[in-house]
């Protein structure tokens, strides 16, 4: 299976944007959930998946709040992110057995993943039990952990090169490189191979 390339956003992707993205060649668009608890102006939205599968794209879904710093990731906060990423999931009408990454979105030590990354991803695979397939954005250790654990299916490597072990990783299914400005918004452009957990709503 040949690779594929995409790109993720923070940003809504309107129908303007996504014929764009189509147009430049893109088979996916990489979109956020948030922690319920915040109000988020772009959350990604039932209406807007529907609009990316109709243009023939791919939908990704990943997770983060605020997860760029190691005492970020407790245990606790694994069951709460998991419960929020689980209700925007249904909400979404996300595909059971797609996957919803998760993002560890810094440079962390083994030590750090050891104490709090793993108990994280021990609570999300808790809370999200068979519904969704777990996946990890982060760097190539982190990664590599929670792939060698049995904690995550699914590797989404970060475009930071710089971070532990990301240079040598070769187990991913997605593939991040540096924010670029493409039809007129900032975003990260993607490979991925094989499947990474991409879902389309059907109408």
């Amino acid at each position: 299976m040949s690779d594929i390339t995409g790109i993720d956003t923070y940003l809504t992707c309107t129908s303007q944007l996504i014929a764009c993205f189509k147009q430049n060649g893109y088979g996916f668009i990489g979109r956020y959930y948030f922690n319920l608890t915040k109000t988020i102006k772009e959350k990604f939205t039932a209406s807007e998946a529907a609009a990316i599968s109709a243009a023939g794209l791919s939908c990704v879904a990943v997770y983060e709040n605020q997860s760029n710093t190691a005492p970020y990731f407790t245990a606790a906060k694994g069951t709460t992110d998991a419960q929020g990423a689980l209700a925007q999931a249904q909400a979404l009408g996300q595909p059971a057995g797609s996957a919803i990454y998760f993002a560890v979105d810094c440079d962390l030590t083994s030590q750090e993943i050891s104490s709090g990354v793993i108990p994280y991803f021990q609570s999300v695979n808790a809370v999200i039990g068979n519904a969704y397939g777990i996946g990890v954005y982060g760097s190539g250790l982190t990664c590599t952990t929670l792939l060698d654990g049995n904690l995550a299916t699914f590797a989404w490597l970060t475009c930071s090169m710089g971070f532990a072990g990301s240079k040598s990783f070769t187990r991913w299914n997605i593939k991040q490189s540096n924010e670029q400005t493409i039809c007129g918004i900032d975003v990260d452009p993607d490979v991925a191979t094989g499947d990474f957990g991409s879902f389309r709503i059907l109408s």
